[in-house]
């Protein structure tokens, strides 16, 4: 082993990527996040990771106590409403039941019908919602997405690829 200090950066590094598992989102948000477009970072030490940014919004929820179906994520007006529930559960030295409820408001200008959320295998909740619409007049770039599957064509057609699409 090198002769690092106690408490040096290598050593906390370590710390952090032992075990995952014990680990907050927010252990990791600056890895999607970059630093000069964060507006806000307010972390809560229950769970819950909330970041606005140029990009969006980004809220991130600790769910690894339930099963993907027992959460629902809907949006009222503009508000998000979070719900877990579970039944009895033996867990460590006893039963556990939890409800949870949580509602959160999107800021001013962002569109509740682009919220979306994925759910990853760590029990990560990540619910995002890009920022506000730029001007109709501003020029952007529209990314085309190619598909590997051929659409069935008619009989009778040749069967020749047509000009601008891949083979």
């Amino acid at each position: 082993m090198d002769n690092q200090p106690p408490g040096a950066p290598r050593q906390h590094f370590e710390n952090l990527v032992r075990d995952r598992r014990h680990n907050t989102p927010m252990d990791f948000i600056h890895l999607n996040l970059p630093s000069c477009c964060l507006q806000r970072l307010c972390p809560r030490n229950d769970g819950v990771f909330l970041a606005v940014t140029r990009k969006g919004y980004h809220l991130i929820l600790d769910v690894h106590q339930f099963r993907p179906n027992e959460l629902s994520v809907k949006t009222i007006g503009n508000e998000i409403v979070f719900e877990a529930r579970h039944g009895q559960r033996n867990e460590d030295n006893g039963l556990a039941t939890r409800n949870i409820t949580r509602r959160f408001f999107l800021p001013s200008g962002y569109n509740p019908l682009s919220v979306v959320c994925t759910l990853d295998l760590d029990g990560v909740l990540n619910i995002t919602a890009p920022a506000p619409g730029r001007s109709a007049h501003e020029e952007r770039q529209v990314e085309i997405h190619f598909t590997t599957k051929r659409r069935p064509r008619p009989p009778g057609r040749n069967n020749r690829p047509r000009h601008g699409g891949p083979n």
